[in-house]
């Protein structure tokens, strides 16, 4: 590659999706273009491509930084080495990190959920690291006006010690969404669980309009040390606000995990937005 342009679509560039398909901009659509005619993202920057993804063979990287205000000039020159300069791939220094992304329905009944989870994770391997949706302790029904009504502290509380006590048989570490009750308030959150069987909380920062009705939103973006990992944690629609990954990145975030319970028909715009934070 040549280089990158952003411009105008004639209609004869080739730009082929995560999917694989080909397909051509329209005439007069902004991409960015290369040398060869490949539209490298289409809409701008709303489709990425699959040529742009970043893979393990990656080397070099291009990221573009726009800006608009009076000193974007000066700003752009003097900040570009120091917050986007990444260093070249290294050898592991551990084995790779494990992730299982567990898949289940998620019910209304804390007792129910909680059964599912368990038998979930009594499929773990050690040191896997086993991540649920956003909600799936307690449920997850922020459209429905008494979602939470019913809920008891001591209830999830509970819950989450049966969690803890199969996940240190198993040896696994964990990621569970599910409401939790402190300080007098509800908080849409998920337990960071270790082996070991110590929880370290996140509560979702940026609510949506749904969450406000029945969460308190958290206080604090945390970076969270565990077997030799550092990890930041993102619920569902936070996928939107980058200065949120931007500043786990800089508190030294490795890997950010991210959670939501996504899993209607209308959700699945949702996939395109996820592609631009991997």
């Amino acid at each position: 590659m040549d280089y990158v342009e952003v411009r105008y679509a004639g209609g004869s560039e080739l730009y082929e999706s995560f999917s694989g398909e080909t397909e051509r901009p329209e005439p007069r659509e902004v991409i960015f273009a290369d040398g060869a005619g490949k539209a490298q993202a289409r809409r701008w920057t709303n489709r990425q491509s699959r040529q742009s993804a970043v893979r393990d063979e990656t080397i070099d990287v291009l990221i573009v930084a726009e800006a608009l205000h009076a000193s974007a000039q000066e700003d752009s020159a003097s900040g570009s080495r120091a917050q986007f300069m990444y260093p070249r791939p290294r050898a592991y220094s551990r084995s790779p990190m494990r992730i299982v992304v567990a898949q289940m329905q998620v019910e209304r009944e804390i007792a129910k959920n909680r059964e599912t989870i368990c038998s979930l994770l009594q499929r773990a391997r050690s040191e896997d690291w086993v991540v649920f949706p956003e909600g799936a302790l307690t449920g997850y029904f922020p459209d429905e006006t008494d979602y939470l009504a019913g809920t008891e502290p001591e209830d999830v509380e509970a819950a989450l010690a049966g969690l803890r006590a199969v996940i240190a048989r198993r040896r696994c570490h964990c990621l569970v969404g599910t409401a939790r009750f402190i300080a007098g308030e509800w908080r849409n959150s998920a337990a960071l669980i270790s082996s070991a069987g110590e929880v370290r909380w996140y509560d979702k920062h940026t609510l949506s309009s749904l969450d406000s009705r029945h969460f308190a939103a958290g206080e604090e973006l945390s970076v969270y040390a565990l077997d030799g990992v550092k990890a930041g944690v993102q619920i569902c629609w936070e996928l939107l606000f980058p200065w949120q990954w931007t500043q786990l990145k800089r508190d030294g975030a490795q890997v950010v995990f991210r959670v939501n319970n996504a899993v209607k028909p209308e959700d699945a715009f949702w996939e395109r937005p996820a592609h631009t934070r991997v």
